[in-house]
């Protein structure tokens, strides 16, 4: 559940109403824990199978590589990968 909006007081300091918006947002965390297991898994599998992963940015014009592409395409491994 999640909410947005305003408490309002009575004289006594005590809740008398709450003005704003209430909504489920269950689906949305549960969405969002599923992407964040989802990515967990992708990262323990590319450790442990020593994955030599990278990606092609044609926008940038470069290559985004994991230190074990760059290992075994003969770069060190914080060196940037030319496009």
């Amino acid at each position: 559940m999640g909410a947005i909006g305003n408490l309002k007081a009575d004289p006594s300091g005590a809740f008398a109403a709450f003005t704003g918006i209430v909504m489920d947002i269950t689906e949305q965390q549960l969405a969002a824990q599923k992407i964040e297991l989802a990515e967990e898994d992708l990262r323990m599998a590319i450790e442990s199978g020593e994955l030599a992963v990278w990606h092609l940015d044609e926008k940038l014009g470069r290559i985004i590589a994991l230190a074990r592409f760059n290992e075994l395409s003969g770069f060190r491994p914080d060196e940037d990968v030319p496009y």
